[in-house]
């Protein structure tokens, strides 16, 4: 035992409930008075308190020497090391520990593990102090201490079971059980090593069952899950300081499968008894049971679905239906690789519909590289927002990257308003709407740092700006826009915005068409009750083949736009009228000298950070056979062929050439339209030697080559041959210029008379 020092200053205090006893002790109007420990300072002058030491060297049982019934426990700063880490205690922390006791007080949770409250942090100027409070009647036991003297075996004695019995029935499951209420239905967990952890007691000595958690520094808590699952608490959630953990996911990992484990249950030399309890409470889960990262995803899995969860968008129910559940994944083995989902966890998967809360970011408006064309209301107003005088960005990110914007949100913090998301066919490709608004739905595509049909899925820079970019000069074919992308500037990747049409009920996902719906695949449906093979192949070619092909020759021959269009990025409309709409512009491929020739605007483009190369900005000649025979052709024509023979013995024979051959000819006759007779003819010859052959011989490159020599743009004016070359070295040229050549300037971008394009980036 020994005498504290003690003063009184102006010093900051944090409360949450304190006795009556600890608030008139310690705060006199404005001022507060402050504990210091005697290794720190001698003489204070202020009243006279007398200590002893817990199993901690700083946490002290304080009692004042004019009452001495009535003790507390003060956790004071040393100046000292131990156990590696400086034992200083800042004044951030000791108020967040006072926030976090105000948020575990308020849950009152009877099933799962009590905390003894840290009521009072007092900001002293020779370092903070807490002060934890002890609830009156209350007899508790360190669990280290259980291992010491025997006491286990006369726990047993008294409790008239085995002392193996004891430690199962008595310890190990009730302490499960409720460490699983807490981090399930209360979203916190805490580093529960042999120090943090108590255990209560009867009068009598009998264990009660009841578990209690003292030092809350550790504790983490989930603000946005803990805001969710308990409405009756938004309030108190959201005015909780920000120093408040919001991110327990580690803490998830470490709480068993480290503290607990090499701690209380190392004492007992129970660890099989742990992991088979551990398997019991979670009703066997697998690898789950003793894998730390496996377990987290499996509490994360488990609170996500005691989540209470709004309806998706009405307007959008039937859509996101065939997104997420009429999807066969069928894709051509000779092309693709075969659909993988198992990386994504079954929280986050289409299949299952789920809606999920979804995290963000708010980044100042400064950190962000922000892209953005005619933003439509509903993306600007969930996107842009002014705080404390400052333009931020809402910066949504998957929950799947978490672990990757962790010091993004230590930095910045992490979101309190509630938005929802359901995935569309992708994972990663969502719906979103803010609490309450579902009418104001808007489209993210985020960033997910896994590979999935042998791609990375991370949404490159160069990505963000190419769909910006087509979105603003795409014409004559309609799509879903993505008109703004969101990147941090320290970050090469980022997330889309995506334009949510008001019809999109009325759409068809392409892959549904194909996919068995009660029974049937819906494109059966729609030829006839009674259709045979022909009538469903007349059919496809009519109502899928034609509007398909002339979308492609629209955009690729017209425009110099090679969109990926194969089964997951084209909708229907549900009449089946020639109507479609196409999604995924980030992966579209630009030929600059096309749309130079055909007069459209080029003007996007510039305005894209990036290399002509990283942008895909090339003379565009080698991509069109690529975008035509890979994306569509083999894609549309596999699916249908694969379709209607595993429904032959209701349709009858099925030639499935013919699927393929009448999609050949739909494209000759495009490029005819497109690109003229002489152009088609002449490649016609080359491959087949004849104009009226139709199959996979001929080159739609060669045909976009030809008729590009036949009708290039000669520039006007004249512009720096230095300037171009300068753009060059950036990586801005298609093309070296070559003797003779001249340079123009028109529509912000520097073209060469003959084949080289250099384009002015916007700094």
């Amino acid at each position: 035992m020994f005498r504290l020092q003690s003063f009184w200053a102006d010093a900051p205090v944090t409360a949450a409930h304190p006795s009556q006893l600890v608030r008139s002790t310690f705060v006199r109007g404005g001022r507060a008075l402050c504990l210091v420990h005697p290794l720190v300072m001698k003489g204070g002058g202020g009243p006279v308190f007398y200590g002893t030491p817990t199993a901690s060297i700083r946490t002290l049982l304080v009692w004042r020497a004019d009452r001495p019934a009535q003790p507390f426990f003060a956790k004071l700063s040393l100046p000292v090391v131990l156990g590696g880490e400086r034992r200083t205690l800042s004044a951030a922390a000791a108020s967040s520990c006072v926030d976090r006791s105000r948020l575990l007080q308020a849950l009152g949770s009877k099933q799962g593990l009590q905390v003894l409250p840290e009521t009072l942090a007092v900001a002293s100027p020779q370092g903070a102090f807490l002060i934890r409070e002890v609830p009156p009647k209350l007899r508790l036991t360190p669990w280290f201490a259980l291992t010491e003297h025997g006491l286990l075996d006369a726990l047993a004695r008294l409790h008239r079971v085995s002392t193996a019995t004891l430690v199962r029935e008595k310890l190990i499951r009730p302490f499960l059980r409720a460490w699983m209420c807490s981090a399930l239905d209360d979203g916190w967990s805490c580093d529960a090593h042999a120090q943090n952890l108590l255990v209560e007691r009867t009068r009598a000595g009998l264990l009660t069952g009841r578990f209690f958690v003292r030092d809350l520094e550790d504790v983490g808590v989930d603000l946005p899950f803990l805001d969710a699952a308990r409405p009756s608490l938004r309030r108190l959630a959201r005015a909780l300081d920000t120093r408040v953990e919001q991110d327990f996911g580690e803490g998830l990992e470490q709480s068993l499968h480290s503290f607990f484990l090499s701690g209380p249950i190392h004492a007992l030399g129970a660890r099989r008894v742990f992991f088979e309890e551990l398997a019991r409470v979670m009703g066997n889960p697998g690898k789950a049971v003793r894998d730390p990262s496996a377990f987290r995803a499996w509490v994360e899995e488990q609170r996500e679905g005691r989540l209470r969860k709004p309806a998706v968008p009405a307007k959008l129910k039937s859509w996101l239906r065939l997104e997420q559940r009429v999807n066969a994944q069928a894709r051509s083995p000779r092309h693709f690789a075969p659909v993988d989902l198992r990386v994504i966890p079954p929280r986050f998967l289409p299949s299952n519909q789920p809606v999920f809360r979804l995290p963000y970011l708010e980044v100042p408006l400064r950190q962000m590289r922000v892209r953005a064309d005619r933003v439509p209301p509903v993306l600007r107003r969930a996107l842009f927002l002014r705080r404390d005088g400052e333009r931020r960005v809402r910066c949504f990110f998957h929950p799947m990257m978490a672990d990757a914007h962790a010091l993004d949100v230590a930095e910045h913090g992490q979101g309190r308003e509630t938005f929802w998301a359901t995935p569309t066919a992708s994972p990663r490709s969502l719906v979103v709407w803010r609490d309450g608004q579902p009418a104001a739905a808007f489209g993210l595509k985020l960033s997910l740092d896994v590979e999935l049909l042998r791609l990375n899925r991370l949404l490159e820079a160069s990505k963000l700006e190419r769909a910006v970019a087509v979105s603003g000069c795409v014409a004559g074919v309609e799509v879903l826009r993505e008109p703004v992308s969101v990147r941090q500037l320290d970050k090469e990747w980022g997330s889309l915005g995506r334009q949510l049409r008001p019809d999109l009920g009325r759409l068809i996902p392409g892959f549904s068409l194909f996919a068995d719906d009660a029974g049937l695949p819906l494109v059966i449906s729609l030829a006839g009750p009674r259709a045979r093979a022909e009538q469903v192949v007349s059919f496809i070619e009519r109502a899928l083949w034609a509007p398909l092909v002339e979308a492609f020759a629209r955009l690729a021959f017209g425009q110099g736009l090679l969109l990926d269009l194969h089964q997951q990025n084209v909708l229907f409309d549900r009449a089946m009228n020639g109507r479609l709409v196409l999604r995924d512009l980030d992966s579209c491929k630009t030929d600059l000298e096309l749309r130079w020739s055909r007069g459209k605007s080029l003007a996007p483009f510039t305005r894209s950070a990036g290399t002509l190369a990283a942008l895909k900005l090339d003379l565009g000649s080698s991509h069109y056979d690529e975008a035509w025979s890979h994306s569509l052709r083999a894609d549309w024509g596999w699916l249908a062929q694969h379709t209607l023979r595993r429904h032959q013995q209701r349709l009858g024979r099925i030639d499935g050439r013919r699927l393929f051959a009448s999609l050949d000819r739909l494209m000759i006759a495009a490029a005819r339209r497109w690109l003229g007779d002489a152009v088609v003819d002449g490649e016609l010859l080359r491959a087949y030697g004849r104009t009226d052959a139709v199959g996979e011989l001929h080159s739609l490159n060669a045909m976009v080559h030809a008729w590009k020599a036949r009708h290039r743009r000669t520039p006007d004016g004249r512009a720096s041959r230095a300037r171009y070359q300068q753009l060059a070295a950036l990586g801005r040229a298609t093309a070296r210029l070559e003797r003779g050549d001249t340079v123009a300037r028109s529509n912000e971008v520097l073209v060469t008379g003959k084949r080289g394009f250099a384009l002015e980036a916007d700094d």
